[in-house]
């Protein structure tokens, strides 16, 4: 899986997360899945029994488990893997991949092994296991990164690592770097594999395939490997674009003789915390098979996070990801995708079937055939608890479980499918009802982000109303200093705005694109640089002479900073809230 784009802010709190996991080492592990139905979800694809089963069949209260993979090996065994260790979605030295053997019918379960990052320095973490039943041997690829919590992994020095187990998934041998042939950057994170299986001649021929991309979400490329992902050799690229903020790319082979290969690959290219989109990419294979760049002229208007693998049942393809909602929130959603895929010039759509039951940090699903079930197959996917539903980034610091449900395409009915529905606005706070105020002088104004409202930003806000008037004035105080000693620092300019102040005592002030330093929000180690508060807009009210409060508008836009700060760093603010008081007890409108 993705390691998460971290916002400003955010940073502190995973690396201090990161670094006491590390001195606690990792947290308990059942060795046995005990599943715990759920009951059932509403919706047509559950009264028709087309989903249906839907069970949490890991959890332990304190692990954010993650990153899930299905594998039915030639023998008809069927393993369950999925990142575990961690307390949260951070890169850590306590990460582990966890394999079980797993009944995909009744969720039951043995753990089998525990996979760590070899010992290096820098620590390193490990996450996205792949299960390769490769030429009757069973292997295991993961990505390894640095500990702690980049920004869209810049320079986290991400490596592809193989493992091998020669005795079914009852241990596996350290895990060591796959060797990278054809391009000078060896941060490639492999992301998924693909067997191309086709007639050449007569005979039939099985070559693999692999996506991925590199630290910085710049490009997204494909790759060959002979070895079953112990060495790759680079093709060409898939996306090659920083400002579309590529990043995981799922690959799969349409056509009578798989002669096209098509990527759904996720772009950030709307902001961090948007919607965005997804690429659809397609490659026609010469004679030699597949090499140079994919043309990518396609779009589906829905962000796909973590696509799982295509799947095709009676010549429909399915797809399962992470869906965005209003106020930061995620789903996880199994869709079905439509149109002539092999085409560049076709049109092509997808609709959605259901929401799975999740919540917060979600998704990175899996998904096999049940063997001797037609047409039927098992599902999984991690997610927050679903009865809480928390903005996706503090979600990512917070407990999750497995989840599993079966899927009986004899029910299907395609007809239910639903095209998405576009992401709705985060709705403002409502405001109090007030009668206006006098506003005069000095106030401490705290401006909570949806995105992740346990860190707010505090500012010194100079207030005044004159008739139909009112002035406002922010200067950013020190983050660390006013959190350390309760020190008002003032840093960076002051920046103003005026506005109509109405009867009610409701006021509507923009402040246009004030630049703010990043030390208004905590951030460990005090990183230099600023942002862009882009279209910042506060609407509130006058609760008394010593209070007013609100809801907040605009985007974030964090200034590139070598070797931290990717370009393209974008974060929403809308449903952010503010509150504003002399006292400087800050909080939002009650």
């Amino acid at each position: 899986m993705k390691t998460p784009r971290t916002a400003f802010g955010f940073a502190v709190i995973a690396l201090t997360a990161a670094s006491g996991t590390a001195r606690q080492g990792p947290p308990p592990r059942p060795p046995q899945l005990s599943p715990s139905p759920l009951p059932r979800p509403d919706g047509p694809a559950y009264a028709r029994g087309f989903i249906h089963d839907v069970s949490v069949v890991y959890r332990n209260g304190t692990e954010h488990a993650e990153n899930v993979d299905l594998s039915l090996l030639g023998s008809g065994r069927m393993l369950l893997a999925f990142r575990g260790g961690g307390t949260g979605q951070v890169e850590t030295p306590d990460a582990r991949i966890r394999v079980f053997a797993f009944d995909p019918v009744t969720y039951r379960g043995t753990l089998l092994s525990e996979v760590g990052a070899a010992p290096a320095m820098p620590a390193r973490g490990i996450r996205d296991p792949k299960l390769l039943d490769w030429d009757g041997k069973l292997l295991l690829s993961a990505i390894s990164r640095q500990a702690g919590f980049p920004i869209r992994d810049l320079f986290a020095n991400a490596r592809t690592v193989i493992a091998e187990s020669a005795d079914g998934g009852a241990s596996f041998s350290t895990p060591a770097a796959a060797a990278f042939r054809g391009t000078p950057d060896a941060t490639f994170g492999i992301w998924r594999y693909a067997a191309r299986v086709h007639r050449e001649g007569g005979r039939v021929v099985r070559t693999m395939y692999a996506t991925g991309y590199n630290d910085g979400d710049l490009e997204a490329a494909y790759f060959t490997t002979t070895d079953g992902g112990r060495s790759f050799t680079r093709l060409g690229s898939i996306v090659n674009d920083a400002a579309e903020v590529p990043s995981e790319a799922e690959l799969f082979f349409v056509g009578p003789n798989q002669e096209t290969a098509v990527a759904l690959v996720r772009l950030d290219n709307r902001g961090l915390l948007s919607g965005g989109q997804t690429a659809v990419c397609t490659k026609r294979a010469g004679p030699e098979g597949l090499s140079g760049d994919f043309e990518c002229g396609r779009r589906l208007d829905s962000r796909l996070d973590g696509p799982s693998a295509v799947f095709t049942v009676d010549g429909r393809r399915f797809v399962a990801a992470r869906k965005h909602l209003a106020c930061t929130r995620k789903r996880t959603a199994l869709y079905e995708l439509r149109g002539d895929l092999a085409d560049p010039r076709a049109a092509v759509s997808l609709c959605e079937i259901a929401e799975l039951p999740s919540s917060g940090d979600t998704a990175y699903a899996a998904v096999a055939p049940i063997p001797g079930r037609d047409r039927e197959y098992v599902l999984a996917w991690y997610s927050t608890p679903a009865g809480s539903d928390p903005p996706w980034l503090p979600a990512q610091l917070a407990p999750t479980s497995i989840l599993a449900a079966q899927l009986d395409f004899k029910k299907y009915d395609p007809s239910s499918c639903r095209p998405p529905e576009p992401t709705p606005a985060c709705p403002p706070p409502i405001l109090p009802p007030s009668s206006r105020s006098t506003l005069a002088g000095a106030y401490v104004l705290g401006l909570t982000p949806s995105f992740v409202p346990e860190r707010p930003a505090f500012f010194v806000a100079q207030a005044r109303t004159q008739g139909e008037r009112i002035d406002v004035s922010l200067q950013a105080l020190d983050q660390r200093r006013l959190a350390s000693g309760g020190d008002r620092v003032p840093i960076g300019e002051r920046f103003d705005a005026s506005g109509a102040i109405r009867p009610d005592g409701s006021f509507t002030v923009d402040f246009g694109n004030p630049q703010v330093p990043l030390a208004v929000w905590p951030i460990g180690g005090g990183l230099p640089g600023s942002f862009t508060f882009e279209g910042l807009r506060l609407t509130g009210v006058t609760t008394s002479p010593d209070a007013f409060c609100g809801g907040v508008e605009g985007d974030v836009v964090i200034a590139p900073l070598a070797g931290i700060v990717p370009p393209g760093t974008r974060l929403l603010l809308e449903g952010s809230r503010f509150g504003a008081s002399r006292a400087g007890g800050v909080a939002a409108c009650p």
